[in-house]
């Protein structure tokens, strides 16, 4: 299953209740948490949610977007991703995620997305890496 289809499966018809910085949790109790999952020396990942719209928080979700991007800083691969929830065609929050290879590009990182339901881990995958 793709991330697009994890991410229609867990979030389409529900609210979002609360975003804490990577943590983003529903009415039903579901968490979606952006987290670096390993990196090297001085690479790195983080992610992180953002609430577009407070008045739309009570709208149920009607669509989920993933795209990722990548490209060289000089001598850094970088990698992006961008996960962006909607209500009808409204955006209403953002999981914004970033992975970079370091000083010259010699090391790795990754971001992983944790989608928790009623207490267990349902999934848990790399999103990104650099």
């Amino acid at each position: 299953m793709s991330i697009q289809e994890t991410l229609t499966k867990h979030l389409i018809g529900r609210r979002i209740t609360t975003v804490d910085g990577g943590t983003l949790t529903l009415d039903d109790g579901t968490t979606l948490r952006l987290y670096e999952s390993t990196y090297a020396c001085c690479a790195g990942a983080s992610g992180e949610w953002k609430i577009l719209d407070p008045d739309r928080l009570e709208a149920a979700i009607t669509h989920v977007e993933f795209e990722s991007d990548g490209y060289k800083d000089f001598y850094t691969r970088v990698t992006t991703c961008r996960i962006t929830i909607l209500h009808k065609q409204n955006p209403i929050a953002l999981g914004d995620g970033h992975a970079h290879s370091g000083n010259d590009g010699s090391y790795f990182s990754a971001l992983s997305l944790e989608i928790t339901v009623d207490g267990t881990i349902v999934h848990d995958e790399e999103v990104i890496s650099a």
